[in-house]
């Protein structure tokens, strides 16, 4: 099962950098897609990008302060729900509220989580819910207890490794 992770910005990055290294390792099935680690030097990185928004099965649109904004953020939110044939688009929202992004993004269920150390109990079950929705739509789907083991035994690491994105820089 193909997931594109969609970023633009650093803090972006950082949380998509995340998804990248930690889908795989508890649902070794998926296959996820970041364009800076997944686009190869020498490859028309146009053309992967279209093959990659086409062929995709799951997206995770990692929203920050910082990209709210971006015209790469939309292109890839349109494209994903144009493709993604039940809106399997889910924004993930470091450190920022509903109502800061656009209406275009803001019809896709999505989930906020914080780079908080204090709150980082809290985001890791976000985390483990966005999971499950992967999970939900994956053909090779794993039980639910296996799920649940695999990932405790990632999820103090995940919640550090986003502890360490910090808050926006003004």
């Amino acid at each position: 099962m193909r997931v594109f992770i969609s970023w633009s910005k650093d803090r972006s990055r950082q949380l998509a950098t995340i998804f990248r290294k930690y889908l795989p390792a508890v649902m070794q099935s998926i296959e996820p897609f970041m364009s800076s680690i997944d686009i190869n030097g020498g490859d028309r990185w146009g053309s992967v990008l279209a093959e990659q928004l086409e062929e995709t099965d799951f997206g995770i649109l990692c929203l920050t302060e910082e990209n709210v904004r971006s015209e790469w953020i939309h292109f890839e939110a349109g494209a994903l729900s144009k493709r993604v044939p039940v809106a399997n688009v889910v924004p993930v929202f470091l450190d920022l509220e509903i109502n800061q992004v656009s209406r275009a993004i803001s019809q896709f269920n999505g989930y906020k989580i914080s780079s908080d150390a204090k709150k980082k109990k809290a985001t890791v079950q976000t985390i483990r819910q966005i999971f499950d929705c992967v999970n939900e739509v994956n053909p090779n789907r794993i039980y639910h207890e296996t799920l649940d083991l695999v990932f405790k035994k990632f999820a103090a690491d995940i919640g550090k490794e986003i502890a360490k994105i910090g808050p926006a820089k003004d």
